[in-house]
This record gives C-alpha cells, structure tokens and sequence, in this order.
C-alpha cells in the first residue's frame, strides 16, 4: 500500500488567501475559518482513503444470491 500522509490540505495558506480575498467568498468567511474548513476536509478525505484502502477486494457484499 502506498504511503498516505493525514491531514494534508489540497489548498496552499496562498491560495486560501487568494479565496478569502476573492469575490467567490460570497459567505465573507474569515482565514482562519477557511483555513480550518480546509484542514477538515483533508483529514476527511485522508480517513476515507483509509477506509477505501481497508477494504476487501469486493467492495460490495453479496450476500445470499442463490442462483439456480
């Protein structure tokens, strides 16, 4: 299995800037919300990596499929 780093943002503290400067900040979120918006979403994307790497190698159970 690859190496998996958590907790790192897809987004540099540049770009986050960039946004939170921009017209897109349409809700005038401040840097260190989105900054922690930005850190969530990396941890949550690096524990569904997990879960995805966990499973077996069929993702989807077939249970009683009793074909005659």
């Amino acid at each position: 299995m690859n190496q998996v780093i958590l907790g790192k943002r897809l987004l540099s503290d540049t770009e986050i800037i960039w946004y939170c400067r921009g017209p897109e900040n349409v809700r005038q979120l401040s840097l260190s919300e989105l900054q922690k918006i930005a850190t969530d979403a990396a941890l949550l994307s690096s524990l569904i990596m997990i879960r995805l790497c966990k499973q077996d190698t069929h993702p989807y159970p077939f249970k009683n499929l009793n074909r005659h």
